[in-house]
């Protein structure tokens, strides 16, 4: 009922998404697949979105970026995360 006093507000869209394994929005309680698989799908709706997102997982961050390449980067390093930790090289924190 307190929404009714927005009605007439703008809310503008972020220019970029940063996705974090470690945030709240991604609850230890959802296990480590569930995180991931949410991580995963969030990666996908800003692609289509055609928004820069970005992903930090521990010990790997890829800052945001737009575009096909950004999407394969942040799907391959989900798909090979282990244990808590990036199978990669790359941290550019």
């Amino acid at each position: 009922r307190h929404l009714r006093y927005l009605e007439d507000e703008t809310v503008p869209e972020p220019e970029s998404l940063f996705d974090d394994y470690a945030g709240r929005a991604t609850p230890a309680s959802l296990g480590s697949e569930g995180r991931l698989s949410r991580l995963a799908r969030w990666v996908i709706d800003a692609h289509a979105a055609a928004i820069s997102f970005g992903l930090r997982l521990p010990g790997l961050t890829l800052p945001p970026a737009p575009g096909d390449a950004q999407r394969d980067r942040c799907l391959e390093a989900l798909a090979q995360f282990e244990g808590g930790q990036a199978n990669d090289a790359r941290d550019d924190r």
